[in-house]
């Protein structure tokens, strides 16, 4: 069982650094994971820092998870919550706020 608990931690961890990779290649220049960078994010429920307005929650296992995830990112006014969820063997997906998800969509209107 511990190896197991082992494996899952190890497994997220590697999620967080794919996913900190994937803004750095979008330009967040700066984006890196919590554990690497700030500590206090980290325990905050935001792992991957840097990449404001975003707070960003990275959970990889068997299943999806739950959208009552976003009750652990903490924000402050104008951050967008983000939960980064990966189920085994199957694509990448984000939740956010209907607000959040409209004010994205705004901005991408020419």
């Amino acid at each position: 069982m511990a190896s197991r608990g082992k494996s899952a931690r190890t497994k997220g961890h590697s999620f967080e650094r794919r996913v900190a990779q994937d803004f750095r290649d979008i330009d967040f220049d700066d984006a890196m994971t919590a554990r690497a960078g700030d500590r206090a994010q980290d325990e905050a429920g935001c792992d991957i820092v840097n990449v404001l307005p975003f707070k960003v929650q990275c959970k990889a296992k068997q299943d999806y998870v739950s959208v009552n995830t976003m009750e652990e990112v903490k924000v402050s006014y104008g951050e967008i919550p983000v939960v980064v969820t990966k189920a085994d063997r199957k694509k990448i997906r984000v939740i956010l706020n209907y607000d959040d998800f409209l004010l994205l969509a705004k901005h991408l209107l020419p």
